[in-house]
């Protein structure tokens, strides 16, 4: 499998942007499984001034990450805030920066950031336009940046902490 970093690296003929845009739609998915909580990829794009290195430090190394704020979401919903995340120094177990397993994503939930996904059978969905209590729920459960942010680092840290190699 040809590296996505050096094809997106390289000064080639050849436009990757799709592979990119490919490749983080897979791992938006992938998440989106997980977690159960769906949305729509129709509008997806960065949030302005939203992206940041995080250094955490263990035993003799730090371990960085590299996160940028997305928000997304069907025309018809209410936009919901994730991450893309690579990590880029630091040796923990389950991550290598020199394979895919060094980019993912991490979708807050309703407890972390994205406070207005209503819950359902199935796990979580965006609340819609033309709804009327999903209107009167999203304006009294706003979602917050800052508490994405936070929830962000604790999930970090916990990667951290449980990859530690000792």
């Amino acid at each position: 499998m040809i590296s996505i970093i050096k094809l997106l690296e390289s000064e080639d003929f050849f436009d990757y942007t799709y592979l990119a845009k490919d490749f983080w739609r897979d791992l938006i998915r992938e998440t989106q499984k997980e977690s159960k909580i769906r949305f729509d990829l129709e509008n997806d794009d960065p949030v302005k001034n939203q992206e940041r290195t995080l250094k955490f430090p263990i035993r003799f190394q730090d371990v960085k990450f590299r996160c940028k704020l997305y928000q997304a979401g069907g025309d018809w919903e209410d936009p919901i805030y994730y991450f893309r995340c690579q990590q880029t120094d630091g040796l923990i177990k389950g991550i290598s920066k020199y394979n895919k397993s060094a980019f993912f994503v991490f979708i807050p939930n309703n407890k972390e950031g994205n406070f207005h996904l209503i819950k359902t059978e199935k796990g979580f969905r965006l609340p819609t336009n033309s709804d009327s209590f999903d209107r009167q729920y999203s304006e009294k459960n706003p979602p917050s940046i800052r508490k994405c942010w936070e929830s962000l680092k604790k999930y970090l840290r916990q990667i951290v902490k449980e990859g530690e190699i000792k």
